[in-house]
């Protein structure tokens, strides 16, 4: 040993010992384990942060989800929107989506239907879809047609019809000879006839001009020949029976149109919507803002019109979704000063009998333009059913935008970087206090 070990050994001796403060030692536990649990609480956190961030960046986005709760039987809702600016793609290759209560076209011009018994929005990837085609859902949800225009591999344009439970899907060449502009597809009150209508986008051999057709829907599509037509038309509809009804852009109207002796009401308050059941009456869609709703009787072409009660409706255009029998309808009447749309229940006349009912449900205006209602799915308004005309499925779920998905990115990303300087501070604080 050196002699300044023995010194310094030798002042030990004598050297006051310390006396620490009783606390000490308890004090520095207890911030070790704080340090700890701090530690494990911010690597759980971090862990959570960076997995919700790969999912956000990696993972597919979500499809749109159900709306809320299952009715077996089917329902119409009771708010339809529009899908959002940034679905701008199909979310269903699988074409087997059940019962559909509603169909239209988006503000991308994409085909979306609702799901009857779940309320989920679907935007089906139809084949022949194009931006011009126009959609129609059947009266029981069972089907959905389309008519598409030209595509670039033929000059033949052509109706579908989708089977919604099996997936199946069955479509017909329109034999033209020219291209088609599809403006409008009907269907009968019984799902088994589908009219549509539509403008020849120029002819081999003449200038082309608005034809029609019908199509019989069974086990298969059986057409009839399209006939044409030098009038300019405007809407069309179908009875059971298989007879036609045709608006006239001079605002006339043509029934009988399938036969070879039609009769033209010249003047009308509007253009073909639906048959009721029995064919005797056909709704009229009204384009001129009025307070009231109109229908022809077939047999004599009089007129009906059925008044807004007071207070409900400023001037408003009804357009006819469907017949709930032979004497209710369900209309979608839109106002001109707002342009809000909600579903009514009426009847062609006013007298002791009349119903009109309303606050059944609002539609989205751009949905609104190219609504239709599988309107047998609405139970029977004469007190049989215990179900609401239409239900409340909730708000849907739609998917992702790319704008949310990078702003909670950058916002997680921010909130990782504040939890490891927190948890770097807390560290170096610790350590200073033990």
């Amino acid at each position: 040993m050196s002699r300044l070990h023995d010194a310094l050994e030798e002042l030990s001796h004598d050297a006051p010992r310390p006396t620490p403060h009783p606390d000490l030692w308890h004090r520095g536990r207890r911030l070790r384990r704080r340090d700890r649990v701090v530690s494990a609480g911010l690597v759980l956190v971090m862990v959570l942060l960076v997995g919700g961030l790969a999912t956000l960046v990696t993972g597919p986005p979500a499809l749109v989800g159900p709306a809320g709760e299952v009715v077996p039987e089917g329902a119409v809702p009771r708010q339809i929107e529009d899908v959002p600016d940034h679905v701008t793609e199909p979310t269903d290759a699988d074409l087997a989506v059940g019962p559909v209560s509603v169909a239209f076209v988006s503000g991308n011009d994409l085909p979306v239907v609702v799901g009857a018994t779940d309320g989920r929005y679907r935007v089906l990837d139809l084949p022949g879809w194009q931006d011009d085609s126009v959609l129609a859902v059947s009266p029981s949800g069972e089907r959905l047609a389309w008519l598409s225009a030209t595509g670039r591999q033929t000059l033949d344009p052509a109706l579908s019809v989708l089977t919604t439970a099996t997936g199946q899907v069955q479509t017909t060449r329109l034999v033209l000879g020219a291209g088609l502009r599809p403006s409008a597809a009907s269907w009968s009150p019984d799902g088994t006839r589908i009219a549509w209508l539509g403008d020849l986008a120029g002819s081999r051999g003449s200038g082309g001009g608005a034809v029609f057709g019908v199509v019989e829907v069974a086990d298969t599509l059986t057409e009839t020949p399209a006939t044409p037509s030098q009038r300019g038309l405007v809407g069309v509809a179908v009875a059971e029976d298989g007879s036609l009804a045709l608006g006239t852009q001079s605002g006339g109207l043509l029934l009988d149109a399938d036969t070879r002796d039609p009769r033209l009401l010249p003047r009308t308050d509007g253009f073909p919507g639906h048959f009721s059941p029995s064919g005797d009456v056909l709704a009229l869609e009204t384009r001129v803002p009025a307070q009231e709703s109109s229908t022809v009787q077939v047999a004599t072409g009089k007129q009906w019109r059925h008044a807004f009660p007071a207070d409900t409706f400023d001037a408003s255009t009804s357009t006819p979704v469907g017949w709930l029998d032979d004497r209710l309808q369900l209309l979608l009447v839109t106002s001109e000063e707002d342009l809000a749309s909600e579903l009514v229940v009426t009847t062609p006349e006013v007298d002791g009998t009349s119903t009109w009912r309303r606050g059944i449900g609002t539609v989205d205006p751009v949905a609104a333009s190219s609504l239709t209602v599988a309107v047998d799915l609405l139970p029977d308004p004469d007190g049989s059913s215990t179900q609401a005309l239409t239900h409340d499925f909730g708000e849907p779920d739609w998917p992702m935008s790319d704008e949310t998905r990078l702003g909670l990115l950058v916002g997680g990303g921010v909130l990782l970087a504040a939890l490891l300087l927190t948890a770097y501070v807390l560290r170096r604080r610790t350590r200073r206090l033990i």
